[in-house]
């Protein structure tokens, strides 16, 4: 973000988030990026989800499904995305665990749901390249950083989360951010 990103970040914060059907917004025909560990931190935030003893694997896989499913057959066009670098947000076995076993089952069932790419980080050439020739209208995101429940402000490596990181790039670059919602427990 260089110089400019506090001045992003500074603009990000007095932005106010709006209720909106993005299909009908955007139109269907719009193709865009769910970032995954933003469709992780929103699975995982689902109340129904226990993970008081290592988790529920399948429940967690079936809650991404059925999101996926539901833009299907509304019929959008996107792509999932995971990035190695933002691996290091789960600290736990058990979201590592999670994260692993949902990017190796999507990878076997994406092709009835849309596309699934995986890169090394934000900043690769392999990202970059797809970036530019998918042309995504928006970028699905989390706000929510995994550093704690503190706002950004109060928590400096909040400000630094990799997924944060990533929605300012993409807004900085001009790409729309479409916020997913995320319940802090």
């Amino acid at each position: 973000l260089g110089e400019g990103g506090a001045d992003v970040r500074a603009s990000l914060s007095r932005l106010r988030p709006k209720f909106t059907t993005v299909l009908s917004d955007f139109g269907e025909a719009e193709k865009f990026v769910i970032e995954g560990d933003s469709l992780l931190m929103h699975a995982l935030s689902d109340p129904h989800l226990d993970w008081r003893h290592g988790g529920q694997q399948l429940h967690l896989v079936y809650i991404v499904e059925k999101f996926l499913q539901d833009l299907t057959d509304r019929g959008a066009h996107f792509a999932l995305v995971f990035f190695e670098s933002f691996a290091p947000l789960w600290t736990d076995g058990a979201t590592q665990l999670a994260r692993a076993t949902l990017i190796s089952h999507l990878a076997g069932c994406m092709p009835q749901h849309g596309v699934l790419e995986t890169f090394p980080s934000p900043a690769s050439g392999e990202w970059v390249t797809f970036r530019d020739d998918f042309l995504p209208a928006l970028a699905l995101v989390s706000d929510a950083p995994r550093t704690g429940d503190a706002p950004p402000e109060k928590n400096p490596s909040a400000a630094r989360c990799p997924v944060r990181e990533f929605a300012l790039s993409s807004l900085a670059g001009g790409t729309h951010l479409l916020l997913l919602p995320i319940q802090i427990l």
